[in-house]
């Protein structure tokens, strides 16, 4: 879900109150388009942060929001993708990467 964003749009939220935001201050009452999948790209939260890396421990991605806004299905999608993957490994017990050395496709930006 932070490598390939299933939703890609813009959430537009209300600044509540004045706030200083890399040298310009969004003014209370202006609306602000936070752009989640750039944040998802964050190389100052995610080390590596074009590469998939299913065994990334740290891992806080916006996925499913924060705090009060978290998704309410959080814990069923996550309890589906554990679900369909134990179901796949039991299908197939020696599903395997195909070459491990070369590393999957990158889909950010080229750098």
């Amino acid at each position: 879900m932070r490598y390939l964003p299933v939703f890609n749009g813009a959430v537009i939220t209300i600044a509540t109150a004045d706030l200083p935001l890399h040298g310009q201050t969004v003014a209370a009452d202006e609306a602000v388009l936070p752009l989640i999948p750039a944040a998802k790209r964050d190389s100052a939260v995610f080390d590596r942060p074009d590469e998939l890396d299913l065994r990334r421990r740290h891992n806080p991605h916006l996925c499913f929001g924060r705090s009060p806004h978290n998704c309410l299905g959080a814990h069923f999608a996550r309890a589906q993708l554990a679900t369909a993957l134990r179901a796949l490994l039991d299908r197939f017990p020696v599903l395997h990467l195909a070459n491990t050395t070369r590393s999957p496709p990158r889909h950010g930006p080229r750098r």
